[in-house]
């Protein structure tokens, strides 16, 4: 279950995302746009994905926050993560009226919505989304490896579209940094990959990846990210 969580007036709705389509009807019906956060987990299913990608994608200024290691029933399994998410929505909202005021927190202006776009793109490459990262990233985006050696947009989404040498199960991130310039935005965390290899044994991979985004037609898109490796361990934790 995907939460949306939406302030129209004083009114709060939160909504199963098997409602998607009725939410995305209601949210393109009002006169205009508010704030609106999608909370999933990213082990839920990838019917309630599609959803969220569809709400995220028609709702003017919604905007996804991915827990990760959560499953369908995010708000159970992760009470105090999904606690600390929905209250940290409120103080971009005005107290009055329960909507944003355009003018004190403009729209992307904020580091939650950039870490809400390098989660969704986390989670897109994890979930091997083609087209969610085809969203994602600019008509210009390109990678650089640890190697120092760089991949244009259509070698990265190629390499997603073909059968990967190794399977990855589960993707964290902390150290989490973020500044803003007009426009762009740079941000960096460390990001752990837990897998197995071609051979089937498990493995921990560990990289600093950096990004930068650009605020393009109200959302940010990705034009860059660069990565670190920090290091490759046998995970004995996993038979």
């Amino acid at each position: 279950m995907a939460y949306w969580i939406r302030f129209t007036g004083c009114l709060l709705v939160a909504a199963c995302a098997a409602w998607g389509r009725i939410a995305i009807d209601f949210a393109l019906t009002q006169p205009e746009k508010v704030p609106t956060l999608v909370i999933v987990g990213s082990l839920d299913n990838p019917d309630i994905h599609r959803i969220v990608d569809r709400l995220v994608r028609d709702v003017p200024g919604a905007r996804r926050i991915l827990i990760e290691g959560a499953g369908h029933m995010v708000n159970m399994e992760e009470p105090a993560r999904f606690s600390e998410i929905v209250l940290g929505f409120f103080p971009g909202l005005d107290g009055k009226s329960g909507v944003s005021s355009p003018k004190s927190s403009p729209a992307g202006s904020e580091p939650s919505d950039v870490r809400a776009a390098v989660e969704a793109l986390r989670d897109a490459g994890l979930r091997r989304d083609v087209e969610a990262l085809e969203r994602l990233y600019a008509h210009d985006y390109f990678h650089t490896n640890p190697d120092g050696s760089t991949m244009g947009r259509e070698q990265v989404l190629d390499s997603y579209r073909t059968k990967p040498e190794m399977t990855i199960t589960s993707v964290e991130a902390d150290e989490w940094k973020a500044i803003l310039r007009g426009p762009f935005a740079v941000a960096s965390e460390r990001v752990t990959f837990h897998g197995r290899s071609a051979d089937g044994h498990p493995f921990v991979s560990r990289y600093r990846v950096t990004y930068v985004l650009e605020r393009r037609d109200r959302s940010w898109c990705f034009v860059n990210s660069h990565s670190s490796l920090l290091g490759i361990d046998r995970d004995t934790s996993t038979p």
